[in-house]
């Protein structure tokens, strides 16, 4: 919406070099100021994106990190860490757009409990398939799991790849 106002914030700018009033009720008259309000919004815009696409990342059942999978509390750090950079974009963001940060912030908080409620038992299944499988295999499992749309293979012939159960030493199914 801001691009869409420079246009008329040079008008008024234009009128106001040829010594004539500027128009309307509360008019944008400075070009510069109004190009660093465009860059601040670009700015929070941008980086809302990218901590919303973190937020999908991290309440995703998998999460990767560089050679395993993400446990439960390593994932709430990543989230703590996460809403503080919500909070200090809020700082920074024009004030039109201010409030609705605050809400989303504030909408993250209270629903991050249920949210994550699954991880705890989600870390005793990769536990036992790190004990059985490995740590790289898991972490490979885990890839191939978040690429699965692209890679789309049946899940049959996945499990054809895999050893079969050992038929001694109890149940350890994942």
């Amino acid at each position: 919406m801001l691009h869409e106002q420079t246009p008329k914030v040079e008008k008024q700018a234009k009128r106001i070099a040829a010594g004539k009033k500027p128009l309307g009720r509360n008019p944008k008259t400075d070009p510069v100021a109004h190009a660093k309000d465009v860059r601040q919004m670009e700015y929070v815009a941008s980086s809302l994106y990218y901590l919303t696409c973190e937020l999908k990342r991290l309440l995703g059942v998998v999460v990767l990190k560089e050679q395993s999978i993400l446990g439960t509390k390593e994932r709430q750090e990543e989230l703590d860490t996460l809403l503080d950079l919500f909070s200090e974009l809020c700082e920074v963001a024009h004030k039109s757009i201010k409030e609705e940060i605050k809400k989303l912030v504030r909408h993250i908080q209270l629903a991050l409990p249920g949210l994550v409620g699954f991880c705890p038992e989600l870390d005793a299944v990769q536990q036992r398939a790190i004990d059985q499988l490995g740590e790289a295999a898991v972490h490979l499992i885990g890839w191939a799991w978040l690429r699965r749309a692209i890679l789309e293979p049946k899940s049959e012939k996945l499990a054809a790849d895999f050893a079969p159960a050992r038929a001694s030493g109890g149940d350890r199914t994942l």
